[in-house]
């Protein structure tokens, strides 16, 4: 093998380019094989609408961005915000939503206590939030707050919801990424993090 050969599989850019060819396959194979799906002969599709991708969306990285942005930029809300007879909708089976009325360890996260008046307690929320980047109230009733929250990078859309439970003292609160299928526990932070603001307000 020549030097120059050599330079050009060393360079930096060329291993930049291996390393998401690589990277791109092992995310098919990380997807499709808990799934018993092929990861050969089945076409790539986006996950969300079933839809083929053509091969110029197959481009590693690139059409990577620019399929999330577009998706996050399209996304809609969904049609089973808000409290139905006390409880927040479910959490999706994904491992993208962190919820106080979830019945999985994986979804589960424990509600805010309070001991103030429950008006107090929505307004110290909804402080909390507007002083969080990139979140937008929505909802602000006495007894019931939503906001969209959207990630710094993508811009994709998490929704937020906070119901108030006066009987308990307790703040129930679901938060739930529309895209992408894992979070990577961002959802979970936040909420913790609200919580401590929350808790350190007192």
């Amino acid at each position: 093998m020549s030097a120059e050969t050599l330079a050009i599989l060393g360079h930096p850019a060329f291993l930049a380019v291996l390393g998401a060819c690589v990277g791109s396959f092992l995310n098919v194979v990380i997807y499709r094989m808990p799934r018993g799906q092929s990861i050969v002969h089945q076409p790539s599709r986006c996950p969300q609408c079933g839809k083929r991708l053509c091969p110029c969306q197959n481009v590693p990285i690139v059409s990577w961005l620019a399929l999330r942005g577009l998706v996050a930029l399209i996304s809609k809300r969904p049609p089973n915000l808000g409290v139905n007879e006390g409880q927040l909708a479910p959490c999706p089976a994904m491992p993208n939503c962190v919820s106080t009325q979830g019945e999985d360890e994986r979804h589960r996260i424990e509600p805010i206590p309070y001991a103030t008046s429950t008006g107090e307690a929505r307004d110290r929320i909804v402080r909390i939030l507007r002083s969080m980047p990139r979140t937008r109230i929505i909802t602000d009733t006495p007894t019931y707050v939503y906001a969209e929250v959207r990630t710094a990078f993508l811009g994709h859309v998490d929704d937020v919801e906070f119901t108030f439970d006066e009987q308990a003292r307790l703040i129930h609160f679901r938060s739930g990424a529309r895209l992408p299928y894992w979070d990577q526990g961002v959802n979970r932070q936040r909420m913790e993090a609200i919580r401590a603001a929350f808790e350190s307000a007192e």
